[in-house]
């Protein structure tokens, strides 16, 4: 038998199962795909089901057994893509297109390009809300120059009135010092 052949037969049974098989191709699938149960409901041990397959089909389990791993370790990460993507749109979506969706931030990093205006910060996002999932996704955020003065000043507005108004921020540890910045006029 052929590697091909041999690896339909482990396709089938991983899928449906080692029904309609013969003996042979059943114990060469339960071997392949490591179900010791289906051995044993078989009624044959690991060493008897080796020596009922023919000698051909014992010299290809390894090689078989390698090429399932790689097509399961493949289909594995297309199935994981796939639902990240189904994740990312569902964390994204909303049934209301002028909703407002609300993500709690960390920053992770930034960066930029020399000479280029563009920055970029990436964050690990989560979304606040009833019904929505824990998990953290990560982004990349691209400032375009024409909303950085913007936003630099919104932060510094922030920032400066909350650490000027009688007593410290809301948010801010006993210890935590005043930003440098916070009298600097920039």
């Amino acid at each position: 038998m052929t590697i091909e052949h041999l690896l339909r037969k482990v396709r089938s049974a991983a899928t449906v199962g080692i029904g309609t098989m013969s003996t042979g191709e059943a114990l060469f699938c339960a071997l392949v795909l490591n179900r010791s149960d289906w051995l044993q409901e078989m009624g044959y041990t690991i060493a008897e089901a080796l020596a009922r397959i023919d000698d051909d089909a014992v010299a290809q389990i390894s090689s078989v057994a390698k090429q399932w791993a790689r097509e399961r370790s493949a289909t594995q990460h297309a199935e994981r893509m796939a639902t990240e993507e189904i994740a990312a749109a569902s964390l994204l979506s909303s049934s209301d297109t002028d909703q407002t969706l609300y993500f709690s931030s960390k920053l992770v990093t930034y960066g930029s390009a020399p000479g280029y205006r563009k920055a970029s910060l990436i964050f690990d996002i989560q979304r606040i809300g009833q019904d929505v999932s824990t998990r953290l996704y990560r982004v990349d955020i691209s400032i375009r120059p024409e909303d950085a003065e913007g936003i630099i000043q919104h932060l510094l507005e922030v920032h400066r009135y909350a650490w000027t108004r009688p007593g410290r921020p809301l948010d801010a540890t006993e210890t935590e010092p005043q930003p440098f910045w916070i009298d600097n006029r920039i």
